[in-house]
């Protein structure tokens, strides 16, 4: 890791203007993943603490939870607006899965194969599914 323990997190997180809602380190622990209540999700490097992209979401909704794929081939981010988000470390682009919550999508989750990911809403909804159908889209 960088200069992030020793120089303090507070650096790294600068750019979000909010609360957070969640965090994640990459499976190799080189990057952190930041998504705030300001509706922005973020990356870092923590090899030279640098900013290596950030998202804002079109409708500015807080984001609640973020995680990185087991493979390191996705992040998603669930949002206040029910929604949830995968976007490809590979090739950048952006899917919106289907909305089958009703209100705030707290927590999601892949599972250790990252095939499938499983969110909780606000109202303890659990939703799963497979992202099978996400990979061959283009």
């Amino acid at each position: 890791m960088g200069g992030a323990p020793g120089g303090g997190w507070a650096a790294l997180f600068a750019g979000h203007t909010k609360g957070f809602g969640g965090v994640d380190f990459s499976r190799d622990g080189s990057s952190l993943l930041s998504g705030g209540t300001d509706g922005v999700l973020r990356i870092f490097s923590l090899n030279d603490d640098t900013e290596a992209f950030s998202i804002a979401n079109t409708n500015s909704t807080r984001i609640y939870d973020v995680e990185f794929s087991p493979n390191g081939e996705w992040v998603a981010w669930s949002t206040a607006s029910a929604n949830i988000y995968l976007r490809s470390l590979e090739t950048s682009e952006q899917y919106l899965l289907p909305r089958e919550h009703i209100d705030s999508v707290f927590d999601i989750d892949f599972t250790p194969d990252g095939l499938y990911l499983v969110s909780v809403s606000v109202y303890g909804q659990v939703i799963g599914g497979t992202l099978q159908h996400v990979k061959s889209c283009d």
